[in-house]
């Protein structure tokens, strides 16, 4: 028998008073492994994490997981809710307890990144990735301090006219190591280490000083559009730093398009609608 240990993550506010999670092996019955009890111990609501340590094995692929809740009387019409898990055995992931945790944690990020409501039992792929991830993070603070990033803009050209009558920013990364590094490879490492706030700002500052730049060389004042992320969005200042933005590049607001991807307008469909009508 090999100790484990399970990192969950709760989706919903659980509104019974206890949770079972139930463990067997493929079609044999399920075997009861865990129950929190909503007392003082166990505060169960929406993101909170708990922790299992247990003595017994765990074969890791032949189990599956189920999550019940029951009422306050314990019926027996218990709910399925849902949950992430994670799981890290001993010694084989780790040889300690506190790296115990953090392993179970990582097969639990990787459960989130995968949809939720599922279960993951670290590997050392998962231990690659999260590797990857932190040398991107670090590489993009770096980028940050000695301004590796750069601007490009696709022209939108009218086409009775044959004019440009706007520009999308594109941004680019130039790594001195590691050569061009695609969007497409670290914007959600930027985003999910929040140095997606700085880089953004940054991104609609020059945007916005080169848009000036060309007016100021004779060109046709063209619209300029810029992405935003859902982080920015989110910011308390959001309004205020488009603002002092727009004032002290002396971009025209006219000239300035925010461009907002679908999700984004779906998960802030409650708050978004304020913030953009200020804008204009």
């Amino acid at each position: 028998n090999t100790p484990f240990v399970l990192a969950i993550s709760v989706k919903d506010n659980w509104d019974v008073e206890s949770v079972s999670i139930t463990s067997g092996a493929a079609g044999l019955n399920s075997q009861p492994l865990l129950k929190l009890e909503a007392n003082n111990q166990y505060n169960i609501t929406s993101g909170s994490f708990y922790y299992h340590y247990f003595e017994g094995g765990l074969k890791s692929d032949s189990y599956s997981f189920t999550v019940y809740a029951e009422d306050s009387e314990g019926n027996s019409n218990s709910k399925k809710i849902s949950v992430s898990i994670g799981i890290a055995s001993f010694p084989d992931d780790a040889k300690d307890y506190d790296e115990l945790l953090r392993k179970a944690d990582m097969a639990l990020y990787e459960v989130k990144r995968k949809g939720r409501n599922n279960f993951q039992f670290f590997d050392a792929a998962i231990d690659s990735a999260a590797k990857q991830k932190i040398d991107m993070q670090d590489d993009l603070i770096d980028a940050l301090k000695r301004e590796q990033f750069s601007l490009y803009y696709q022209p939108i050209i009218d086409i009775d006219t044959r004019q440009v009558v706007s520009v999308e920013t594109l941004l680019r990364w130039h790594h001195p190591e590691k050569g061009d590094i695609p969007v497409s490879e670290f914007i959600l490492s930027a985003e999910e280490s929040r140095l997606i706030l700085p880089l953004g700002e940054w991104v609609l500052k020059q945007a916005c000083l080169q848009q000036v730049q060309w007016q100021q060389q004779g060109l046709s004042a063209i619209n300029i559009s810029v992405n935003l992320s859902a982080l920015q969005l989110h910011q308390e200042n959001f309004i205020e730093s488009i603002e002092k933005i727009i004032s002290s590049s002396g971009i025209q607001p006219g000239k300035l398009t925010i461009e907002i991807i679908e999700s984004t307008l779906m998960e802030q469909r409650d708050m978004l609608p304020a913030k953009l009508h200020a804008l204009r």
